[in-house]
């Protein structure tokens, strides 16, 4: 239900401020805008359920995998490089994820489809999704630098956000930071996994008498998210009631 969720959400949100605000209807009230996200939700769910009889044997979770890995392949770099790099361009971004797109598509039907692709299958050694993550990147910087920079013709906020004015809007680097530690961690699980020969059922491999240690990490780092989760939704509570009384401070 997440990842439904999360898809009807982000897609409605899409044809509602890309299409139906920008092109259609404009200058309307945030209730009628609402409204219509909620009405483009049901459409989404009315399409997904009459494309999924022509996807059978179980590919319509296969067909979501290899979209999903398209997507991240495509639009990660993107959002990454949008974010700490004002050399980015619309041109670049557009264009960019584009090609990738078709080229991370091609590549997961040369591999095999999603189902393979999914479980790590690539080309030189290259799982599917992180070869993508490659071509957005060069694609992305080649685009970008291809094209003429010309300060003037950016935005007044984007270029704020970059000189430090407002500071409420600047990203610091701690995200990216972890975004690579956790890349970083996957391609370790991945060549430890092809040196084993074989899946393992833990990481690090332990057994025997050590396996209370395995056991007893993931059980830690279980709580440790839970107890991070839980203080995230009291002070998301806490921002809401506060905007609620008018006590934000400016």
């Amino acid at each position: 239900m997440s990842t439904v969720s999360t898809y009807l959400n982000a897609g409605s949100a899409i044809l509602v401020k890309n299409i139906y605000r920008r092109f259609i209807v404009r200058h309307k009230s945030d209730s009628h805008y609402l409204l219509m996200a909620r009405i483009f939700t049901v459409v989404i769910v009315l399409a997904a359920m009459a494309f999924a009889p022509m996807v059978n044997s179980g590919g319509v979770f296969v067909t979501a995998l290899t979209i999903q890995m398209v997507i991240c392949s495509s639009l990660a770099p993107m959002v990454i490089l949008s974010t700490y790099w004002k050399r980015m361009t619309e041109r670049a971004a557009f264009w960019g994820t584009l090609v990738s797109g078709v080229v991370t598509t091609v590549v997961t039907i040369r591999v095999g489809g999603g189902g393979a692709a999914f479980a790590g299958a690539g080309l030189w050694g290259i799982p599917v999704v992180f070869l993508g993550l490659i071509i957005s990147v060069v694609l992305f910087v080649i685009f970008s630098l291809a094209e003429r920079y010309e300060e003037d013709k950016v935005g007044p906020q984007f270029r704020a956000v970059f000189a430090g004015e407002q500071k409420e809007q600047r990203v610091g680097n701690a995200d990216l930071i972890v975004v690579g530690c956790i890349i970083a961690l996957v391609l370790v699980i991945l060549l430890v996994r092809k040196l084993v020969g074989g899946p393992f059922s833990a990481f690090p491999p332990l057994s025997g008498a050590f396996a209370w240690l395995t056991n007893g990490y993931f059980l830690a780092a279980a709580l440790g998210v839970t107890v991070l989760c839980v203080i995230i939704l009291i002070r998301a509570f806490s921002w809401i009631r506060e905007i609620r009384t008018g006590k934000t401070q400016e």
